[in-house]
């Protein structure tokens, strides 16, 4: 099993979905990258400066993921954890969500 596949492995644990069917499983970990995406998205104006912020769009409009990710290790300080904090806060929404659902 590489990294990624057990990154997923705990994602799905920790989302409480792991016995659920694969399309399921598939669907639970788009969603939620999607949130962290959206979640990141919404801080890093507030963290770049104007011209780091241009350099970003035009970074991100290339499609290519690693640079973007790259970039913003370079120029976020404390990036791991604010990725880290992100994804708590979506952890816990996707928990919240789990269990109203299941009520």
């Amino acid at each position: 099993m590489n990294n990624e596949e057990l990154l997923i492995k705990n994602l799905l644990i920790s989302l409480g979905v792991e016995d659920a069917d694969h399309q399921v499983q598939e669907e639970t970990v788009a969603i939620f990258t999607e949130t962290l995406l959206k979640k990141m998205l919404v801080r890093i104006p507030d963290i770049l400066s104007p011209e780091k912020r241009d350099e970003f769009l035009a970074i991100q409009e290339t499609g290519n993921e690693v640079a973007v990710v790259d970039f913003l290790r370079e120029n976020i300080p404390d990036f791991e954890k604010m990725m880290e904090e992100i994804r708590e806060e979506a952890l816990a929404e996707f928990r919240n969500i789990a269990e109203e659902l299941t009520k």
